[in-house]
């Protein structure tokens, strides 16, 4: 267990040569790095040509979702790229299953 220091206690002033001067102090900020774009950023190539759909579900529904595709060995992407194409075929659009 650390042992505070007394209420008395002032700690010793930092040295001159370790504050650094107003002209190092730029060599010490770190300059600020440009936000990455999908275009300039690494995307894996499953991702690659694809953009995400998004859908506020109830913690319920999300839990649901994840159960079913841990007892049936498929990951949730899998399970709603296959809802979204046979929500597709239902409507006489044309699927985009890359397996089909």
């Amino acid at each position: 267990m650390a042992v505070r220091p007394s209420l008395a206690h002032r700690p010793m002033q930092p040295d001159a040569q370790a504050t650094p001067l107003l002209e190092d102090r730029a060599l010490i900020e770190t300059p600020k790095v440009p936000r990455r774009t999908a275009e300039d950023g690494y995307r894996p190539p499953s991702r690659r040509g694809k953009r995400a759909a998004v859908a506020w579900l109830e913690p319920e529904a999300v839990k649901q979702l994840g159960i079913y595709a841990i007892q049936h060995e498929r990951n949730v992407q899998d399970i709603l790229v296959e809802a979204i194409n046979d929500w597709f075929a239902h409507k006489g659009l044309p699927r985009f299953d890359p397996s089909s």
